[in-house]
């Protein structure tokens, strides 16, 4: 990846910063959600195979 850069200017060239405004409420809003998407996914197919399992060897049939 390539990134322009100005070296005359340390404060234009500063590829960190943001002018965006960080709002911290809405990341407070969704602090349960700090994981990637894969991790809710498993654990959801994880509690499926799991009650799977169970009604299985429980001989519970719907």
């Amino acid at each position: 990846m390539h990134v322009a850069v100005n070296l005359a200017n340390p404060t234009f060239s500063d590829v960190n910063r943001s002018i965006f405004k960080t709002d911290r409420t809405a990341a407070r809003q969704q602090f349960w959600l700090r994981r990637e998407l894969w991790f809710y996914m498993l654990l959801a197919g994880v509690v499926l195979i799991s009650i799977e399992w169970f009604t299985y060897h429980r001989r519970i049939t719907l």
